[in-house]
């Protein structure tokens, strides 16, 4: 069959879209275009940060000052919609627990009464953009005190390990469902084994979050002095991984074609 496939594909040309996958220029064009939040951050870890952590770049070099400012400050612009986003959310969450109404919520595709854990976790994602939002405030429009700023960043480190560590939880549980042994379906074998690829990839972000989190939090409540290259060498794992999981999901997806 795959014989076949191939030539139809060479002696006729790609007759539909499933026979054509995406490039890797197709990936990056739509990882800059659908997470352009994250292809901020990149270019301010990746481009700044790391090169300054490894002294490959200087500390006073202006122009990649101006680069992470700018870049940081359109990364922060996004946090009163994700913000509200959140706030709606825990609402509607929360109503539904209460009055035992099931409801959906973003991509979920069957409605569900949320049970407590859900309102718990729903309301700690808020706490980040309530920090974007000030971190952003304060570089772009009014300020507000040092003091206030350290603490929140503080909280939004244990809502950061709670929910990061709440998702590498599922991601792990994931992993332990439907062994790759025991299908016996070739395209089932495949798709699991895509499905695990992608999993180990976004885990070691999570884990790198979580990191993340316990990190800000001791360094915040608890005095901790923390190595400003382990935060950077944590900040690019996320970036990387978060890259590389896009990557590889996009780069096994059928490649749009327009035909008419």
């Amino acid at each position: 069959m795959s014989t076949v496939s191939n030539t139809r594909f060479h002696e006729c040309g790609p007759q539909n879209k499933s026979e054509v996958k995406n490039n890797p220029i197709d990936v990056f064009v739509k990882y800059t275009t659908e997470k352009h939040y994250s292809f901020a951050k990149a270019i301010y870890v990746l481009g700044v940060d790391v090169p300054r952590a490894l002294g490959l770049m200087s500390e006073n070099n202006q122009t990649a000052t101006i680069i992470k400012e700018n870049a940081t400050l359109f990364k922060l612009s996004r946090s009163p919609a994700v913000f509200f986003n959140a706030v709606n959310t825990t609402i509607r969450t929360s109503w539904s627990y209460l009055t035992g109404n099931p409801i959906a919520n973003g991509n979920e595709k069957v409605a569900k009464v949320k049970p407590l854990s859900q309102v718990v976790r729903d309301a700690a994602g808020i706490v980040n953009p309530v920090n974007e939002m000030a971190t952003f405030l304060t570089k772009a429009i009014l300020f507000i005190p040092k003091a206030s700023i350290h603490t929140l960043k503080g909280v939004n480190g244990i809502a950061l390990t709670f929910l990061m560590g709440w998702k590498t939880c599922e991601s792990v549980h994931t992993l332990g469902k439907n062994r790759v042994c025991d299908l016996t379906n070739d395209e089932a074998i495949v798709a699991r084994q895509t499905e695990i690829n992608g999993t180990l990839l976004k885990i070691v972000a999570e884990v790198s979050y979580v990191a993340i989190g316990v990190i800000m939090t001791l360094a915040v409540f608890a005095g901790v002095a923390v190595n400003p290259l382990v935060l950077t060498a944590l900040s690019a794992t996320t970036v990387v991984f978060s890259i590389l999981e896009f990557s590889y999901k996009n780069l096994l997806e059928e490649k749009q074609i327009n035909l008419g």
